[in-house]
Parts: structure tokens; C-alpha cells; sequence
């Protein structure tokens, strides 16, 4: 663990989201490229879809369903998502209402830091979800709800590793 400064290091949180953004499209953009370059080298495109992964095709199916809508347990989880969310704003403006701003106590001594650690542990797992459905990997980087993602995931593990919290 890091210790913990007692001035705001928000630019550093600002910097995770960042590197994170920019880090993926510069994973992103030579996938792309690679991808393009080796499709638009075959000459019948009946032979690319014989050389599909059936497991890879099979997780994403699963992905699709999960986050669909269409059946009970999409339903489920499509709710169960939002009223997670509404607990994190909750808890964000809790934690925005208390009298310090920094807080450099331990992740174990705090019951609300405990919290919202656990959504975005589930937060994560959604996007990462979210991301194999993805038939597009990079519109979906580049879509709104995964910049916000990038700029608020990143920075809570980020508060955990230097055992700090700016807000």
C-alpha cells in the first residue's frame, strides 16, 4: 500500500481515467487494423465463416442473453443493476456531505467504503460483460456509458491502492 497524502492528489484520479481510456484505444486501434488487414485479404468470404471460434461465438451468445431484456432473468438483473446504481449515487452523496474531503482511514474501517467497493467489483463485472457482447469492441469503448465507466472504475481501485479517497 501506498501512504496515504493529506493535500487532494485529484489529478492523479483525473490521470487514472486517462490512462485508461487511452490505454485500451492504443490495444483497440492496431487490433482494428490487424483485423481489417487480414479480412480484406481473403478472397471468399464463405471461408471466414468456417474459421469462426464456437466457444468465443458461444460466450458472447451468453453475454447477449444476459444483458438483453428478454427473458426473466435479464429482466432480474436489468433491475437489480439500476437499484445498485441508486445505492452507489446514494452513497457518492453521503460521502460528498461528510465534513472531510480526504479521508486516509483504511478501506475496513469505513462500512460505506466497504459498499462501494463491492458495486464496483459488480460494476466491473457488468462492464466486462457488457464489453464481450460488444459486436463492435471499439464503438463500445468509445461509447458514453464506457467513458464514464473508464473515469470511475480505474479511480476507485486507484483510492483503494493508495488507501485514500478524494471526495
Amino acid at each position: 500500500m501506498v501512504a496515504c497524502a493529506l493535500e487532494p492528489d485529484w489529478y492523479y484520479y483525473i490521470a487514472v481515467g486517462l490512462i485508461t481510456f487511452f490505454g485500451g484505444l492504443a490495444l483497440l486501434i492496431p487490433c482494428r487494423i490487424v483485423y481489417y488487414w487480414i479480412t480484406s485479404n481473403k478472397h471468399d468470404k464463405r471461408e471466414e465463416k468456417s474459421h469462426n471460434w464456437k466457444g468465443c461465438s458461444r460466450i458472447r451468445a451468453i453475454a447477449l442473453s444476459t444483458l438483453s431484456g428478454h427473458s426473466i432473468f435479464s429482466r432480474v438483473l436489468v433491475i437489480f443493476l439500476f437499484l445498485l446504481n441508486m445505492l452507489s449515487v446514494i452513497l457518492y452523496l453521503i460521502e460528498a456531505s461528510r465534513f472531510h474531503r480526504i479521508d486516509c482511514g483504511t478501506v475496513r474501517d469505513d462500512p460505506i467504503q466497504i459498499t462501494y467497493l463491492v458495486l464496483c467489483g459488480v460494476f466491473v463485472i457488468h462492464y466486462f460483460v457488457r464489453f464481450i457482447s460488444a459486436t463492435d469492441k471499439l464503438y463500445f469503448w468509445l461509447d458514453i456509458y464506457s467513458i464514464v465507466d473508464h473515469f470511475t472504475i480505474g479511480p476507485t481501485f486507484y483510492g483503494l491502492y493508495t488507501n485514500s479517497n478524494w471526495i
